[in-house]
């Protein structure tokens, strides 16, 4: 009996610690220490920027590390200038959340935002990844302290609603008079609020179904209201819905994007309402009969269908062809081939062969590139949709070459000043991360290896940082088609899916 038991504790050890730490997460460590070191006395802005790298590392494969490295740039951050202290702050916030999202939680609450947050509305700063992390960590357990955080977040612009939403569509089977309560505290929350949130409409999304109609109506028909008196068209808005057959259908103001999410509900809950909104926004008619593919919005000075087709062009989204038609459509060389890598990234699910074949257009097209930066780019580019589609050649070679070009100047930056003093410098720093990141993603060995091109302890430093990160981002990836893959398949087996 004893023997058994043992040996059943040993294997369940034995499990524990395996699903604790993969060989990916064992070697992102190794790698993160010595980067560490190696940074350990830098100059306090460079120091902070690493320790935010390290700290996310840490995050992934060390929860006391974790803690420690985030306290730790906490409080280099005080000595740093104001944007930068907040950056770094904020940096020590999201590395801190889940290895204790109460210490996470008093970092954010003692921040100062810059004058330039607070005018323009306030910064999201994480609150609903922290309410997520401590009910993943103590389950209904964390519920007074949930609602402790919740009582001195009301009114104010950093109530985590969409956290909330998800604890109360859970709580409904297990405890539905807490989930009314706290229902009733956010619709409190969203009623006191000087400037009404934007992403309530999400809230009533989420909760809708986990409540009682009769406690969801009257809110329902407040938040309409609101939105629709606070609604006005601007130059610097433009949407559109895609319909099934590729037309568009235009609007103009930032309600109709938010109204969006409410036209289910209102379907369900109050026809009447839902016939009042149509009349004065006819375009989300198409949406109430099931006849809209998507949305796409473009917010900024002169807001219209051209600034958005840049982006977001509806066969770019939709046809592969027609999207590989269009990347080709572009004069400038660089636009070309940088969106044929992205198109050959968005697609390369449903056709790899076919966008693989795309991605080497687009490689092909990279010695035409006269700009510099902008050679820098599309080689970034290609290789993380390379790494991301599984062409490790092609994502080896950009990527030397991305480092190539960019490893010049940001080797006598960072000799020179221990940071990066201007836009330029930046720029070359944000290179070198991806291409770094993108190396680690390959093959973490193939990025070490290129430690000996750089004799910087913080050029190193940063490298190992990246490079640490990227292999556990391709982890990431992995086990993701994995259960995509399970996920399709279950969907294929299901009789549902044939009807």
């Amino acid at each position: 009996m004893f023997f058994r038991l043992a040996t059943l504790l040993l294997l369940m050890v034995t499990a524990m610690s395996l699903t604790a730490q993969t060989p990916e997460e064992a070697q992102a460590k190794a790698l993160v220490l010595q980067s560490y070191a190696l940074a350990r006395n830098a100059p306090p802005e460079a120091r902070a920027d690493l320790l935010g790298k390290q700290a996310m590392v840490a995050d992934k494969v060390d929860e006391q590390l974790a803690r420690q490295w985030s306290e730790e740039l906490w409080a280099t951050s005080q000595g740093l200038p104001d944007g930068q202290r907040f950056i770094a702050q904020h940096a020590a916030v999201l590395s801190m959340t889940q290895a204790d999202p109460l210490r996470a939680y008093t970092m954010t609450r003692a921040m100062t935002l810059p004058k330039r947050f607070v005018v323009s509305g306030g910064y999201d700063m994480g609150m609903s990844d922290i309410v997520n992390a401590l009910w993943k960590k103590q389950g209904e357990a964390a519920l007074p302290t949930v609602q402790t955080i919740l009582r001195e977040l009301s009114g104010t612009g950093d109530y985590p609603y969409f956290a909330l939403g998800n604890l109360i569509a859970q709580l409904q089977k297990s405890n539905p008079g807490v989930a009314k309560v706290l229902f009733e505290d956010a619709v409190g929350s969203y009623m006191r609020a000087p400037e009404k949130p934007p992403n309530f409409d999400q809230f009533i999304e989420i909760t809708w179904r986990a409540l009682p109609p009769d406690a969801v109506r009257p809110v329902l028909n407040s938040v309409v209201d609101s939105l629709l008196a606070n609604d006005a068209p601007g130059p610097d808005f433009y949407g559109r819905f895609i319909l099934r057959d590729r037309s568009v259908i235009d609007f103009r103001t930032p309600t109709t994007a938010n109204l969006l999410n409410l036209v289910p509900v209102m379907k369900a809950l109050d026809l009447e309402l839902l016939q009042r909104v149509l009349a004065s926004r006819p375009e989300l008619s198409v949406v109430a009969r099931g006849e809209s593919y998507g949305m796409q919005a473009y917010s900024g000075p002169g807001a219209g269908p051209e600034r958005l087709d840049e982006r977001q062009n509806p066969d770019m989204m939709m046809d592969p062809e027609k999207a590989i038609a269009a990347a080709r459509a572009h004069q400038d060389v660089w636009k070309r081939a940088l969106a044929l890598a992205e198109v050959a990234r968005h697609f390369s699910w449903g056709n790899p062969d076919r966008m693989l074949d795309a991605l080497k257009e687009a490689d092909a097209l990279v010695p035409q590139i006269d700009n510099e930066q902008a050679k820098i780019s599309v080689l970034a580019s290609i290789a993380q949709s390379a790494q991301s589609m599984g062409d490790v050649q092609l994502a080896r070679s950009a990527t030397e070459r991305g480092l190539a070009l960019v490893s010049a100047s940001y080797k006598h930056v960072v000799s020179a000043t221990g940071g990066c003093p201007d836009q330029s410098a930046m720029n070359a720093q944000f290179a070198f991360d991806r291409f770094t990141e993108t190396a680690g993603a390959v093959d973490v060995n193939f990025a070490v290896a290129h430690l000996s091109d750089y004799k910087d302890p913080l050029i190193q430093a940063r490298l190992l940082a990246n490079a640490a990160a990227g292999m556990l981002q391709a982890a990431d990836q992995r086990r993701s088609k994995v259960e995509t893959k399970k996920v399709r398949e279950q969907w294929k087996a299901s009789p549902a899916s044939h009807e």
